[in-house]
């Protein structure tokens, strides 16, 4: 692509400055003088048309622009063509251009959308300094489909507020970056019909056209009939429900934080007391900048999480509990303090029981176990085919009575639903971060023969897997004590 040739004035005419994303401008001309900004283009219309309108837009930028591309190698020379076409587009505007590309040796075919974004989110907080410098700041092309798309799927994972108004005009994100989104106002259509106007040229990724990743998915499918049984333009109102969104997480964070520093013993402590009273929306942030803080978020499982927080919701009613948090550590709750402290395991044993009817079982720390023997209905067989039934507090199992309950033992391993394999309790309990007080604690159901049946928190065995024929089925429910 020839820059000297391309219509600047006119490109300009198209996207105004006025009509970007308002917060994104303002952020961008507030930079320091001397701060990098990095420009990520890929090549595709999207961040080709950001590049030469920033370029164009703010001439006193141009000296501190670095424009940053990420080969990852999925597709042969196409991906080589599209670096190429980044470098020449940077050197023709007398740009510094950096380019990084994947070289964890995986198969093309192992390479998934998370492993994708990290390896690209890791080469831009390389390019833009080290870790321990807290100036990054990181240009993208997002535009107004990409908030549809992440919308959508933000609400397949039951995002709460602060995860569906992203993405955010301006966002702090991995590796310490601060993302700039200027052209999150514009649809991709508009960008591309107006840089065929302008006769800019751009590459085309032939992977966007497949089904294989689950936003082409739903950019293919989904939004298209979305928009044609709406009334309503369907960027518009997306763009301003994302940013309704923003502004009541913004203003719940605030409030949320101002209670936090108020409730904050010590860095690793918090007074229960003064959290009585306040909604579980506020709570629910004012623990998660406790486990920020104290570098938790990794350490417990969302179940342990809704546990405390259900816990610090009650404080006052005597209600007490202690999650471990790795190796070393458990939090406590009590009726005056959350407190993060030495590890205390206490040991729960569970004999073996025989459950030959339905009913309720008390067990040993307090929980209890409910059997039902149910008739399956094609809502209920649809639902759990469809996987809308966790298993974490309850399973239906193509079993009949009686059943038997133990607490683990050392060697425990079962064939989980869908694997293809046996796997061992232990590597199961790791992975779903099931916390190591609870796995003492978690009853195991296992048949007459002796094969494990379910253990509350993981997946039921592949051989108690529900059939389109299954007409009984066992119910089973556990009832954790907090």
């Amino acid at each position: 692509m020839d820059c000297k040739k391309i219509d600047v004035s006119g490109l300009v005419a198209s996207f105004p400055p006025e009509k970007w994303q308002p917060a994104a401008v303002a952020f961008l001309t507030k930079l320091p003088s001397d701060a990098t900004i990095g420009v990520a283009c890929s090549g595709g219309a999207d961040s080709v048309a950001l590049l030469l309108l920033v370029y164009a837009c703010f001439p006193e930028m141009r000296e501190r622009l670095l424009v940053l591309h990420f080969d990852h190698k999925l597709r042969g020379k196409d991906s080589a063509d599209d670096a190429a076409f980044v470098a020449d587009i940077a050197q023709q505007l007398g740009l510094r251009c950096v380019q990084g590309e994947r070289t964890d040796g995986l198969a093309v075919a192992s390479v998934g959308e998370v492993d994708a974004r990290n390896a690209r989110m890791g080469f831009f907080g390389e390019s833009l300094g080290n870790d321990r410098n807290p100036d990054k700041y990181l240009l993208t092309g997002h535009h107004a489909d990409d908030l549809a798309e992440t919308m959508l799927i933000r609400l397949s994972r039951g995002s709460g507020t602060e995860g569906l108004c992203a993405p955010r005009p301006v966002s702090k994100g991995l590796h310490g970056i601060t993302f700039i989104r200027p052209l999150l106002t514009f649809s991709a259509s508009f960008i591309r019909e107006k840089l065929s106007l302008h006769h800019v040229a751009w590459r085309e990724d032939i992977t966007n056209n497949e089904d294989g990743f689950q936003r082409n998915r739903l950019r293919h499918h989904m939004l298209p009939l979305w928009q044609s049984l709406t009334d309503h333009p369907l960027a518009h109102g997306i763009n301003r429900s994302r940013m309704l969104l923003e502004e009541d997480a913004d203003a719940l964070n605030g409030f949320a934080g101002q209670l936090f520093r108020d409730a904050s013993e010590l860095s690793d402590a918090m007074n229960v007391r003064v959290l009585k009273g306040h909604s579980r929306a506020v709570l629910r942030r004012v623990l998660n900048l406790f486990l920020e803080r104290n570098k938790l978020h990794d350490h417990l499982s969302s179940v342990a999480k809704e546990s405390i927080l259900n816990g610090l919701c009650r404080s006052g009613d005597g209600i007490s509990g202690s999650w471990s948090c790795g190796t070393e550590k458990q939090l406590r709750l009590s009726e005056s303090l959350l407190v993060l402290e030495p590890l205390s395991p206490k040991v729960f044993r569970l004999d073996a029981q025989c459950c030959d009817r339905d009913g309720s079982m008390a067990l040993s720390d307090g929980s209890v176990l409910t059997v039902k023997t149910v008739e399956m209905h094609p809502g209920l067989r649809e639902a759990i085919f469809a996987g809308h039934i966790s298993c974490g507090e309850r399973v239906f199992l193509n079993v009949s009575l009686p059943l038997f309950i133990r607490s683990r033992q050392a060697g425990d391993a079962y064939c989980p639903l869908g694997s293809p394999g046996t796997q061992s309790v232990q590597d199961l309990f790791v992975n779903r971060k099931i916390p190591l007080e609870m796995r003492d604690r978690l009853p195991v159901i296992f048949s007459s023969e002796g094969d494990i049946l379910w253990i509350p928190g993981l997946p039921p065995a592949e051989s108690a897997r529900i059939l389109q024929d299954t007409m009984i089925s066992i119910e089973l429910t556990y009832t954790p004590f907090l």
